[in-house]
């Protein structure tokens, strides 16, 4: 006889794969049948495997900032005509502000805003150019005054 039908007092128990001791063709307390049947003849049957589980499918967080829907995009059109419109002489000095500070549209606004903030930086590093060449440029000329 086969050694795991019986346990150390000679008595016989039925083990399957999961070991609770059922007989096969038995429901277990999950109300599914054993995958593992066992016949008369002590040769063993299988049934299909159930397939295993699968992991339940993750979607990876979307990060960054997505335009909402209810604001049209630029066009090319729209680009073209707000950079003809920059190139008009003193308009091209009123129009940043007025289209940074606009609620019309974000994309325009956002872009403009941020030409603002780089033609302040222009600026400043003019005036510190201009201050340290003006600087050299005197101290050069007074040079040349002493030297004649």
């Amino acid at each position: 006889m086969d050694e795991n039908n019986f346990n150390n007092s000679g008595e016989n128990q039925n083990h399957n794969v999961y070991g609770n001791g059922q007989q096969p063709n038995q429901q277990n307390d999950f109300g599914s049948q054993q995958p593992y049947q066992q016949s008369d003849f002590g040769s063993q049957q299988f049934s299909q495997p159930e397939p295993f589980a699968q992991a339940p499918s993750y979607t990876q967080p979307q990060y960054g900032y997505s335009m909402p829907s209810s604001e049209p995009e630029m066009s090319v059109k729209d680009w073209v005509i707000t950079f003809l419109i920059m190139m008009v002489p003193c308009v091209n000095m009123v129009m940043p502000f007025i289209w940074a500070f606009s609620n019309t549209n974000k994309t325009r606004s956002n872009f403009f805003k941020a030409y603002l903030i780089m033609m302040v930086i222009m600026i400043v590093i003019s005036v510190v150019a201009s201050i340290a060449f003006g600087s050299i440029f005197a101290i050069m000329v007074d040079e040349l005054r002493y030297m004649y």
